[in-house]
């Protein structure tokens, strides 16, 4: 993140780039070709600098004298007319061009109605317009002489003295509300907007403080200690931004900066800079607020909290017709295309619209937005759009075009390629079916989610090639339409240094594996590339230069659906990489030898990986791992849907059979083993596992056994065993070789005996840490006697699901420490003692018909949650004095007596009751919360029945008709 405190003005800087543009040889031609006044460039140049040097002194005195203040006022608006009204002639310039470039007429017929051109009479318009504002500024030159008080000395300190970071602090009073609400702002944004640059503008009149509340942020120690780097830049009366990012280079790099773009290096770390005496007029409106804006209003954001927030506020912006920036800060509401249309087709100056948060619901844009001339940046994100209007592609000035998530977007204006200036086309999360053709044109494109090849030549990977300056992210799809191997050498993705995430995608089926592997071997991309992702890839092998040493930035790679490869690329030498996925693999059979790469002899094979997955390999059955030194860093390896795959050995043993074995998990913390059909055993041999944290098996219908003496983990924090239908026990010693155990999942392990569990039956668990415990789907529990949990003290929640056999749980065996129960699904459950477990605070009963009764329960509840009770006598609920939240779902309860709830209830919900009348709750003086839901034969009135709980918040759904 980036952070810029700016103040003071930016309209010398304006001036300055005007001035330049009239003399342009561009502009000068096209006034010569259409037989304009050229004079009036050079005289209104001659003015716009006079008119710069005036400013100085004008910026210092109108904080004193009004008629400075509205002097300047009228000078700015002035300028950016003039600014507005050269963009307009150049705009005409482009569109000129264009028409001229894909009109063929004859000379003779163009000259004959050359004359009755509307295009030539809005040209002679603009000249009109233009004299009226040189003859506009002109004045305001001459003013000068009226006012006196512009030139000459002036009180406060002359904008050409520059500015420091340092301030006498002892010096200062008033100013700490203020510093701190942007200290606030600036730490706050750092930490959520990561690589994002943020703006705060100091916005105020000159000598009211700007720069040294910027000078006490800058100092402040919490600003060193977020920030790695942070300068103090003064910008100057003359903004110059290339002396600005030059000034900045040189404050960090300690030199001089010959670059014209900010060095990158900046934009990898938290940097805040410091730009004294620039200024950022934007101007903030409430939703509901009834204020009338200034029609010279030029920077406009919304915040409203009404639900069609820009249809109220249209009025009031209708009159701004110089409106450059039109944002929401927040959620606007809804606007229909109506409004929108009269919205563009009125605010012809914008530069800046964002239509994301406005809850744009048409799948159509206006055609107006083609009016928008000025544009420079579009924001529809998140819109319902289907297709842009074809004349976006006349908005020649436009540099970002944000779609991201318009997930109906199907295609883009064909002659998008006309947006020269475009640098940033965010398509992520749209659904494009192809490029549009040219697309090579849009040379100066920086941003580009991903390019869809299509069998047309002005989408094809030649277009790709020329887009040369794309940078960070690109996707290529559809690669199956990529004819042969030139076509995807000329995509040139070795020469695009600055692409870090790389994803190729072949759609599709395609037959012809070696014509695949040609395109692949041609796609190499840049060395530079941290990222890379293939998928569907159609070839039997994997070209030369995958896993190539060279590509030493990689750090993750991800390989799916390659269903013809019978083996896998060597990648053992790839230095940095710390994440590899491999998924869908269906001919690769073995994991040899080559995986680990040449030079595994001499370098330690994957030596920065830290999270290995394989899925989906359906003829998997071996994996050498007889490698030295492998995996070293290894902290989390999954195994998902290996059906072939008949053991995973967990020891340091030498048997290498298959798997995780050898030295891979001596530093794996995460170890998944899922949908491993034929795995019969996991199997340990001496050497224990230090790392492992968390162990989960899962769907591993024909694993029968856990190794005999146990999985020596000793700082195992989870363990999670589901879906394996044959596994019959547990080992008798797990609780002296798992003592760190917090978290014990069993669920669906219907040949499980709970007398053969031994982690349940032995007496010496009480130094275990278990505080959760899941039970689910244990077909042949039926009893949690004295040889339960009532030693595991450290045990805080319990849960027993879907066990049809279980019919009691005596109150010896849960330990005092347990303090939530959920039973849930238990059908021959009768008989619970609970009344002595007096830490029990919350307890939830669903589905468990036999259980006919509240005794037993200790008075201590303070949640109850009832479902599906039918034969309960409720009557009983009275004595929990210490309840605070009660839910009833019940059809038996027929009505609430007024006494039968404890006043200690704050929360209550009552579903589903079928023959309900409630007469009164007024005793419940501690009830804030209620939810009556479903009950057709629901009287309540809450006049009567609750006014003395005038607090109380109610969500009342009747069924009565």
């Amino acid at each position: 993140m980036a952070a810029e405190f700016v103040g003071g003005s930016i309209l010398a800087a304006v001036i300055e780039v005007l001035a330049k543009r009239l003399s342009t040889p561009e502009i000068l031609g096209f006034f010569k070709s259409h037989k304009l006044n050229g004079g009036v460039l050079e005289k209104m140049e001659e003015t716009l600098n006079t008119l710069n040097g005036l400013l100085d002194d004008a910026e210092e005195k109108q904080i004193t004298r009004p008629a400075v203040k509205k002097w300047l006022d009228d000078a700015r608006h002035a300028v950016y007319e003039a600014e507005d009204l050269m963009e307009v002639i150049d705009y005409e310039r482009l569109r000129s061009k264009d028409k001229a470039a894909s009109r063929r007429v004859q000379n003779r017929a163009r000259n004959l109605f050359r004359i009755l051109d509307p295009d030539n009479k809005r040209i002679k318009e603009m000249e009109a317009e233009l004299q009226k504002i040189y003859e506009k500024l002109e004045r305001l030159v001459k003013h000068k002489g009226d006012l006196r008080h512009i030139e000459g000395n002036g009180g406060g300190r002359p904008l050409s003295e520059k500015t420091t970071p340092v301030v006498d602090e002892s010096h200062v009073y008033g100013r700490e509300a203020d510093k701190e609400a942007i200290m606030e702002y600036l730490l706050t944004q750092n930490n959520t907007n990561g690589s994002n640059v943020g703006v705060i503008p100091i916005v105020g009149m000159g000598g009211v403080g700007k720069t040294t509340l910027a000078q006490l942020i800058y100092n402040d120690k919490r600003v060193e200690e977020c920030f790695e780097l942070k300068a103090w830049v003064w910008a100057s009366q003359q903004f110059d931004v290339t002396r600005i990012i030059d000034d900045i280079l040189k404050k960090i790099n300690g030199g001089t900066c010959g670059s014209k773009e900010p060095d990158e290096s900046l934009m990898e770390e938290n940097f805040a800079s410091s730009l004294s005496w620039m200024e950022n007029r934007a101007l903030g409106l409430e939703g509901e607020n009834s204020c009338t804006l200034p029609e010279r209003t030029r920077h406009l954001s919304i915040t409203s909290t009404l639900h069609d927030g820009v249809s109220k506020i249209f009025p009031r912006i209708h009159g701004v017709k110089h409106l450059r920036t039109l944002s929401p800060l927040t959620y606007v509401g809804g606007i229909d295309s109506e409004v929108l249309n009269g919205m563009l087709t009125n605010l012809k100056h914008l530069r800046m619209l964002s239509l994301y948060r406005w809850s744009y619901k048409s799948s159509q844009l206006p055609n107006s937005i083609g009016n928008l001339k000025h544009l420079r940046h579009l924001d529809l994100s998140q819109t319902l759009i289907e297709r842009l209007p074809e004349n976006v592609s006349s908005l020649y000035y436009l540099q970002t075009l944000l779609l991201r998530e318009c997930r109906h977007l199907i295609e883009l204006p064909s002659n998008i390629s006309n947006l020269d200036s475009l640098q940033h086309l965010d398509i992520e999360g749209t659904n494009l079916k192809e490029m549009p053709p040219k697309m090579g044109k849009l040379t100066k494109l920086r941003t580009l989610q991903y390019y869809v090849v299509g069998k047309e030549s002005g989408s094809s990977m030649k277009e790709l090639g020329k887009l040369s300056c794309i940078r960070k992210k690109l996707s290529i799809r559809n690669l199956r339409d990529v004819a042969n191997a030139q076509d995807a050498l000329d995509a040139d993705l070795k020469g695009k240094k600055k692409i870090e995430r790389l994803k190729l995608i072949w759609d599709g089926n395609m037959d012809n594996t070696q014509q695949e592997r040609d395109v692949l071997e041609k796609l190499e991309p840049s060395e530079n590339v941290k990222q890379l992702a293939i998928t569907g890839y159609g070839g039997t092998m994997f070209p030369g230069w995958f896993g190539n040493s060279s590509f030493s930035n990689m750090v993750a790679l991800k390989l799916s659906g390659c269903k013809n490869c019978f083996s896998l690329p060597p990648l053992g030498q790839l230095s940095c990489l710390e994440e590899l996925q491999i998924k869908g693999f269906d001919e690769v059979r073995a994991v040899s030898s080559e995986f680990y790469g040449s030079d595994s002899l001499m370098e330690k094979p994957f030596k920065s990986l830290k999270i290995l997955k394989f899925k989906g390999m359906k003829k998997w059955k071996e994996w050498n791992t007889d490698v030295a030194g492998a995996f070293p860093h290894l902290a989390k390896l999954l195994i998902a849907e290996a059906p072939l795959l008949t053991e995973i050995n967990v020891s340091g043993g030498s048997n290498g059979r298959i798997n995780a074995s050898l030295d891979l998990l001596p530093q794996v913390s995460t170890l998944t083993v899922k949908h491993c059909l034929n795995l019969e055993s996991l199997r340990s041999g001496e050497r224990s596992l230090p790392a492992l944290r968390h162990l989960t098996v899962r769907n591993c219908s024909n694993l029968v056994s856990l190794p005999k003496g146990g999985i020596a983990a000793k700082d195992l924090r989870s363990l999670v065993l589901e879906g394996c239908l044959y596994l019959k026990s547990l080992p008798e010693n797990m609780h002296s070789l798992l003592p760190s155990l917090e978290d014990l999942q069993l669920r669906s392990l219907p040949e499980i005996f709970w007398e053969r569990c031994g982690v349940f039956r032995r007496g010496d668990f009480a130094h275990l840490l278990l505080q959760p415990i899941q039970i689910k789907r244990l077909g042949n529990l039926k009893s949690v006697d004295c040889k339960g949990f009532h030693h595991l003290t450290s045990l805080s929640k319990l849960s027993i699901e879907s066990c049809p056999m279980l019919e009691s749980i005596s109150e010896q065996a849960l330990p005092s420490s347990i303090e939530y129960l959920h039973l849930r699904a238990l059908e021959s459950l009768d008989c619970i003692g609970l009344q002595q477990i007096t830490s029990l605070r919350k307890l939830k009963i669903w589905g468990c018909p036999k259980l006919a009764s509240l005794q037993g329960l200790p008075s201590s509840l303070e949640c109850l949650q009832l479902w599906d009770q039918q034969d309960w006598d409720y009557k009983e609920l009275h004595h929990f004095t210490s309840l605070r939240t009660l839910m009833i779902k019940s059809p038996k309860l027929e009505f609430l007596p007024e006494n039968m709830l404890p006043s200690s209830i704050e929360s209550l919900e009552i579903w589903n009751l079928e023959d309900l009348e409630c007469k009164g709750l007024r005793h419940l003086t501690s009830l804030r919360n209620l939810h009556i839901s479903s009950s057709p034969m629901l009287e309540f009135v809450p006049g009567e029945g609750t006014a003395l709980l005038p607090c109380v918040s109610y969500n009342l759904r009747s069924q009565k008709s």
